[in-house]
């Protein structure tokens, strides 16, 4: 799928990453060099939708806008289906700070054991990166990886959550990410990190639960790949019926509830790989 892109956002950096989760679904292309594109995606357009938009689909972002109350101040993805419209079609809420969850490896800590045994690293492992708040290099990816606990704070802890790192963090990264004391994470101070640190690492039972809980935080909440996934689906289109059919039967004989959230992702997955044509609307 081409994806037309024009606009300039307000929110730089969630935007940015929302471009960066839909680069992955889509070839995006600037709006001077579109020509014939399946869909558009305006940012923060001012009066309506950009001129010069002929496609039939187009995906809106707006950084705040006043009828949706982003969620923990996170700027939304308004896809509108028909072009002109006053009112969005859908908002999906878009998770600042946020990763691509479903890319990340989740480790389970006794399987992080199994992998330091084989890479011949100590039992324990305690990670401490509280310093360091941008987003993870590859280096420390590892490390979150092998960790048997890990002190984060910033992008860092976000990245540490989706691959089930036992985490300590801080109380304004914990607010940020919507994380309680003992729910998700152990929140401390900076003076408190490293005893608590230790302590987490040492402690099996704590850190597979804690650990369990941080993977399900981050699919719930930091996912910023349900939002790209959103706007490629409405894109689309709707599934051809005899696919749902058979999406919706294979799905029966696995006994998956049909209000499963599992069969509307898979729903999306499948209207992603089949795109609708997309006619330009007559002049006038």
């Amino acid at each position: 799928m081409r994806l037309g892109v024009t606009g300039r956002p307000r929110h730089r950096a969630s935007a940015t990453a929302f471009l960066e989760a839909l680069a992955a679904r889509a070839e995006l292309i600037s709006h001077a060099a579109a020509g014939q594109v399946d869909g558009w995606l305006a940012l923060d357009p001012v009066d309506g939708l950009a001129t010069g938009i002929e496609a039939r689909r187009t995906v809106v972002w707006w950084s705040d806008p006043a009828s949706v109350r982003p969620r923990g101040g996170a700027a939304l993805v308004v896809v509108r289906v028909a072009p002109g419209q006053p009112s969005p079609a859908a908002a999906v809420g878009f998770p600042w700070p946020g990763t691509d969850v479903r890319h990340c490896l989740h480790l389970t800590p006794p399987m992080r054991e199994r992998w330091r045994r084989t890479a011949r690293l100590p039992a324990e492992l305690p990670v401490d990166l509280w310093e360091r708040v941008e987003a993870p290099d590859e280096y420390l990816r590892a490390l979150l990886l092998l960790a048997s606990a890990v002190a984060a704070r910033g992008a860092t802890a976000v990245e540490a959550l989706a691959r089930g790192a036992p985490l300590v963090t801080d109380d304004a990264t914990a607010t940020k990410l919507g994380l309680h004391d003992g729910n998700g994470a152990v929140v401390v101070t900076g003076s408190e990190r490293r005893d608590a640190l230790h302590l987490l690492a040492a402690d099996p039972a704590r850190a597979v639960l804690m650990s369990l809980m941080a993977r399900r935080h981050a699919e719930a909440r930091l996912d910023q790949a349900g939002p790209a996934d959103a706007a490629v689906g409405l894109l689309a289109g709707p599934c051809p019926d005899p696919m749902v059919r058979v999406l919706g039967q294979a799905l029966a004989e696995l006994w998956t509830p049909p209000t499963s959230g599992v069969v509307a992702d898979a729903a999306r997955r499948v209207a992603a790989l089949v795109p609708a044509p997309v006619s330009a609307p007559a002049r006038g």
